[in-house]
C-alpha cells in the first residue's frame, strides 16, 4: 500500500518493478481508492515452420563458401579442425 502522493512521485518506477499477478494498492487517508495490478504476460504462439518464406533466404553455396573461407584462415592461422582431428583418430583406430 502507498499513499497518493508517494504513487504521484513513484508511479513509473513502481509499475516498471510489478510482476504479473502483483498489484499496488493507493491509499487516501487510510481507505483504498485504486489499485494497480500487472497484467499478465501474453503467451507467445509457437513458431511454425516456413513461417519465414519470403522474408528470410539462404543460399546454401553463400554458407559452404564463407564455411570453407573460416576453415582455411582458421588452419593457416594455425588452429586444428577438431571435426578433422576425430576423423583422423578413428581411421587411425580403424587401422
Amino acid at each position: 500500500m502507498t499513499t497518493l502522493e508517494d504513487a504521484q512521485a513513484h508511479l513509473a518506477a513502481w509499475i516498471a518493478q510489478l510482476r504479473p499477478g502483483e498489484e499496488l494498492v493507493i491509499v487516501e487517508k487510510d481507505r483504498p481508492v485504486a489499485r494497480l495490478a500487472a497484467e499478465p504476460i501474453a503467451d507467445r504462439e509457437p513458431r511454425r515452420p516456413g513461417s519465414a518464406g519470403g522474408i528470410l533466404t539462404i543460399n546454401e553455396n553463400d554458407l559452404d563458401d564463407t564455411f570453407a573461407e573460416q576453415r582455411a584462415s582458421a588452419m593457416e592461422a594455425g588452429w586444428s579442425d577438431p571435426l578433422m582431428d576425430k576423423y583422423n583418430d578413428i581411421e587411425k583406430e580403424q587401422q
